[in-house]
């Protein structure tokens, strides 16, 4: 799967770059995730993008934004969202 970014151009998907985005996140505001957070979070993206992008098409940062917000939000780590969103 790739990513359409802002600019355009297609980049591999990397679930690595957000989950690790979303725990300096939450490392800025002192709130450390333990693994199976990570693993909560990282499954329920997987889940929200698989639904979305049933053929494994492209999808674009804007929506993979959306995503992790809805996933935050829905897993109650309203703070890391917060923190999220200013980077």
């Amino acid at each position: 799967m790739f990513i359409i970014k802002k600019s355009g151009q297609l980049e591999i998907f990397d679930p690595h770059k957000i989950l690790t985005s979303i725990e300096n996140s939450a490392k800025d505001i002192g709130i450390a995730l333990n693994s199976s957070d990570l693993n909560l979070i990282q499954h329920d993206i997987y889940i929200k993008i698989s639904n979305l992008r049933k053929h494994h098409e492209h999808i674009s940062s804007y929506e993979l934004t959306s995503i992790v917000i809805e996933v935050l939000t829905d897993l109650g780590f309203n703070r890391i969202l917060k923190s999220y969103l200013q980077i």
